[in-house]
């Protein structure tokens, strides 16, 4: 790559997350394997982190970063040989 491009690359600054619950998905991850619900996940964060979240929201962020499932190999149908027409 060139210097230059380098340069430029390396001087723009990292973006800030777009979400609130980022930086506690450690927290959040926690409390999912000690099988709390969304609920008392939002009342845990309301009470000692001062964030308010509703259930529905901590259960699209957890969605949207989970691992994707593998999804099937899909084959194309075989054909019997070039269509030709009349």
């Amino acid at each position: 790559m060139d210097e230059r491009i380098r340069k430029l690359l390396d001087n723009i600054p990292e973006r800030q997350p777009r979400s609130r619950l980022e930086p506690h998905i450690d927290v959040i991850r926690e409390l999912r394997r000690k099988r709390r619900s969304y609920t008392e996940i939002s009342t845990f964060f309301k009470e000692h982190l001062n964030i308010p979240v509703a259930p529905s929201t901590l259960f699209e962020f957890v969605k949207s970063r989970a691992r994707p499932a593998k999804k099937p190999m899909v084959e194309l149908p075989e054909t019997d040989g070039p269509a030709t027409r009349k």
